[in-house]
This record gives structure tokens, C-alpha cells and sequence, in this order.
């Protein structure tokens, strides 16, 4: 799937954590995109998890969610746990990962913010990170508060990074933070990518 096809278009994706960047790299000349809280949460997926490269070496944030006793619930009632300190956690991973790339300072306040917030919901928080993200990416299309009518690129359907795997070509490599311990990584968070170029 390249940018070509999805120029102007509308797009609908799924609720993520801090986005992959191959999906932003997709959407990133679309008109109008959705992300969609209405999905049914399945565990182990996106919508609360991601990936960054670190010192150590890949890492995976996970965001932990109150459970709902095995009812079948929508990404957007799905409600955040803060029993444990998992928003400082991952600011601290955040920071240490990618203070030194070139990118990042520009916009760490603002993300930050967005975590110091607490939101309720998890859908919430990941619309809030998303925007941030495409504020930076200065994305020029509208991003929907309610589901399009009409005619749209669907994008769910993918909620793992296999899948995504399965469905996205890998974007570019670009100088990463750690290049010097590690090979390229793909399929990371696109705050990675932005972080290190200023895009996707």
C-alpha cells in the first residue's frame, strides 16, 4: 500500500497506542482519517501496546487496562489502570530512548503533557498521542470525530505487529539513535522515525 493510493482519500484505522510508523507513512497524504474506538478490544494488540528501540534494544510499552470481566467491550469504554506507575515508565523510556535523536526535544513537552493528563479511557489517550503525532508530521488533512459516510480506505483489521508485518512493507532505514548497537528495526512506533528525521 503506498501514499499514492490513500492521497486526499479518507482512511479508517484502529485505535493504537503511539502508531506504527509504516501505518503513519501510509495515511500521512490522506484527506481525512478516523481512528475508530468502536472495535471490539481484543488482548495482546496495538491499541495498547507498541514498540520502541532503546539502549537494550527493542522494547515493548504496554498500557494497562481495567479488566472487564470477559465482556466484550469497545476499545473506547476500555478504561486505563493506573494502580501501577506505568505513565512515568514509559515517559522514562520514552526520554531515555530518544532524547539524544535529533527530533525529539521539539515535541517531548507536549507528549508528556498528554500522559501527565491520566485520561480515563484508553482510546482517548491514543487519540491525543495520534494528533500529537500528526501535529508534528504539520498533517494537513482532518482527523474525524465521528465514523465517515461514503467512500473510505478501511485499515482495521490489523491489531498486531505481525499482521502489520503481513500487510505493510517495511519503510526506509534511517539512522536510529542506537545504529551503532544494533541493526535497523522496522515496524517500531512512529515516534521512533520522527523522532530521529522529523517524518515518517
Amino acid at each position: 500500500m503506498t501514499d499514492l493510493v490513500l492521497k486526499d482519500k479518507t482512511v479508517i484505522i484502529s485505535s493504537q497506542y503511539l502508531p506504527l510508523r509504516e501505518l503513519l507513512s501510509a495515511i500521512i497524504t490522506s484527506g481525512r482519517i478516523y481512528m475508530d474506538g468502536d472495535e471490539l478490544w481484543r488482548k495482546q494488540t496495538l491499541a495498547n501496546r507498541t514498540f520502541i528501540l532503546g539502549a537494550n534494544g527493542e522494547q515493548t510499552l504496554s498500557i494497562p487496562i481495567q479488566h472487564t470481566g470477559g465482556v466484550k467491550t469497545p476499545v473506547k469504554e476500555m478504561r486505563i489502570s493506573y494502580s501501577q506507575p506505568w505513565s512515568r515508565v514509559h515517559k522514562g523510556a520514552l526520554f531515555s530512548a530518544y532524547n539524544t535523536s535529533p527530533f525529539f526535544t521539539f515535541f517531548r513537552d507536549e507528549l508528556f503533557e498528554i500522559y501527565d493528563t491520566h485520561p480515563e479511557y484508553l482510546h482517548e489517550f491514543n487519540l491525543a498521542l495520534f494528533k500529537c503525532l500528526l501535529k508534528k508530521l504539520k498533517y494537513t488533512g482532518e482527523i474525524l470525530e465521528e465514523l465517515p459516510q461514503g467512500e473510505y480506505a478501511d485499515l482495521r483489521g490489523q491489531l498486531t505487529r505481525e499482521e502489520f508485518r503481513e500487510s505493510y512493507p517495511g519503510g526506509e532505514t534511517y539512522t536510529q539513535v542506537f545504529s551503532s548497537k544494533f541493526p535497523f528495526s522496522s515496524y517500531l512506533s512512529a515516534l521512533d522515525c520522527i523522532a530521529n528525521t522529523g517524518t515518517v
